[in-house]
């Protein structure tokens, strides 16, 4: 669960806002047993693994000292990490964090409910980086509002920043999201669910987001210093 209210978000729909977590103790368990059958890397397919400080304290110290060998990574927000969380997932494993950081443009934040700001998300991957940690940014293209302008913001920002690895999205209204009521077609029976996934526009406007975010990824990825820390 999830207890913020993203407007693109579904995760409210499918699970709710209150967060329920294994215990500690019992995920690592878990993680013995999927070390003995020869796993080496786990993904926490959580909304926001970092939620809770002391939670993940308690389970970085337990993964560590059993010594299993085991790397992971996982999801976070911006706003939930400090420099010592970091430092502790990086010694019990953890090798790769992803921040959702939406955009560049804290206007577009503040409409889409995502309680951020775009200073908190430069820190947070810079302390991510300052602990180790191979860095990935999810970045939403067609939030509220979105421009040509804006959109230029946003991949301006996501190269300004200390990233391994970039994902741009386009903004796709899922059932259970708040958008959906908003954006989606009146005829729900008459809607082509096969275009509803993140490369395609589905929401109309007078920026064409599928050009966007081509070039999104060329300007991300077609540096040598990007180039570079990739391979």
């Amino acid at each position: 669960g999830c207890p913020y209210g993203c407007v693109f978000c579904v995760s409210p729909g499918y699970y709710g806002r209150t967060v329920r977590t294994k215990s500690a103790p019992n995920v690592i368990r878990e993680l013995r047993f999927a070390a003995s059958l020869g796993v080496s890397s786990v993904f926490f397919f959580t909304e926001t693994f970092t939620l809770d400080r002391g939670y993940v304290t308690e389970l970085c110290a337990g993964i560590a000292a059993e010594r299993l060998g085991l790397t992971w990574f996982c999801n976070s927000r911006v706003d939930t990490v400090d420099l010592e969380t970091l430092r502790a997932m990086r010694a019990a494993g953890c090798r790769i964090i992803s921040f959702g950081i939406e955009s560049g443009n804290q206007g577009l934040l503040d409409r889409a409910g995502k309680r951020t700001t775009v200073g908190r998300a430069r820190e947070a991957v810079s302390m991510a980086r300052a602990a180790g940690l191979t860095t990935l940014g999810h970045f939403l293209l067609g939030l509220p509002g979105e421009t040509e302008e804006t959109a230029r913001e946003t991949i301006a920002f996501a190269r300004s920043l200390p990233l391994d690895f970039a994902e741009f999205n386009i903004v796709t209204p899922y059932p259970g999201s708040a958008l959906f009521a908003s954006a989606a077609p009146a005829d729900f029976d008459g809607i082509d669910w096969s275009r509803y996934e993140y490369s395609r526009q589905v929401i109309g406007g007078a920026v064409d987001l599928e050009a966007v975010r081509a070039r999104a990824y060329r300007s991300f990825y077609l540096r040598p210093k990007t180039l570079r820390r990739a391979i």
